[in-house]
Formats: C-alpha cells, sequence, structure tokens
C-alpha cells in the first residue's frame, strides 16, 4: 500500500511547492530528468540550472509555468552556494 501511495501523483497546486534543482539540465540526461520529474510530481518547482540560457529556455517552456532556469557553473563554487543556500 505505501507503495503504490509513493507512485501516485499528487495534485497541482498554486502554492510555492518544494523546488528541486536540476544540475546540468540544459544536457540530455539533466533534461530527461526534469521532464520526469515534471510528469511525476506535478507540484514541483523545477530548476533548470546549467551555463547556457538559450539551451535552457526550450525545456522551461515545455516544462511550463512551475519551471525557470538558473544560471550555475558547477565550476564556480560561490555561484553554486548561492544558488543552493535559495539565493538565486
Amino acid at each position: 500500500m505505501e507503495m503504490v501511495r509513493a507512485c501516485m501523483r499528487p495534485a497541482a497546486s498554486a502554492s510555492s511547492g518544494p523546488r528541486v534543482l536540476v544540475l546540468g539540465g540544459t544536457g540530455r540526461v539533466g533534461g530527461s530528468t526534469a521532464t520526469a520529474l515534471s510528469q511525476l510530481r506535478p507540484d514541483l518547482n523545477i530548476l533548470i540550472g546549467g551555463r547556457n540560457r538559450e539551451k535552457g529556455m526550450p525545456l522551461v517552456s515545455k516544462l511550463g509555468q512551475r519551471s525557470e532556469f538558473i544560471h550555475v557553473d558547477i565550476r564556480n563554487s560561490s555561484r553554486l552556494k548561492e544558488v543552493l543556500e535559495g539565493g538565486l
């Protein structure tokens, strides 16, 4: 029974809801991960993290209003820390 509940899609909510940052979101694996998350958990706000806004914006458009692009390069530790602490 617990397994079934864990796999059920929660109803979408107008509230802010939980946020997930997908690093490398402009790549094939990151983009696929973000897409799957949006389908499985429509209540999530999905942040597409990457270096190239032009590559990220089509995915943000596809995922809808609960997604946004965040410019972040994992090689820039201060920016990564800022994003992870919520100072987008």
